[in-house]
């Protein structure tokens, strides 16, 4: 099935780019999928892969995570929502380092949380300078 989401012509949003196929509820729909899916790869083990990396290396990528759950949230939300999707998280991540400290395959720290709401800051400031009307949703039939 072929869908068809506009030439850049006819696109209504500032960058000129096409306009997304997607709802504001399939937005953030997206959005706790990638909270779902965040909670889950913390919570197996590493793969081996992970451990010939830099030490520091999984900083980059708690923040880099993070931030970009917190700007794709709160492109869906409405402003006065984002402090406390900033809240949740930071709470979940959090909760995230207690449940690794619980097992044997995990560890918890606090850096890794530090970089999470380092994070959660840039993704945030990255939300509030993103462009109004960016991304170009569509409304719900």
């Amino acid at each position: 099935m072929k869908v068809d989401v506009g030439t850049p012509a006819e696109s209504s949003d500032i960058l000129g780019c096409m306009v997304f196929d997607l709802t504001l509820q399939g937005w953030r729909a997206i959005g706790w999928l990638g909270v779902l899916a965040l909670v889950f790869l913390c919570v197996i083990p590493s793969p081996a892969a992970l451990d010939e990396l830099p030490a520091w290396s999984d900083k980059c990528y708690h923040a880099f995570a993070y931030g970009l759950l917190m700007w794709w949230l709160a492109r869906g939300y409405p402003r006065r929502h984002w402090l406390a999707l900033a809240i949740f998280l930071a709470v979940l991540g959090l909760a995230i380092e207690y449940l690794q400290s619980l097992t044997t395959y995990r560890t918890g720290s606090v850096f890794d949380e530090l970089a999470d709401l380092v994070g959660i800051g840039f993704g945030y400031l990255l939300a509030h300078y993103t462009p109004a009307g960016f991304p170009p949703l569509r409304t719900a039939e």
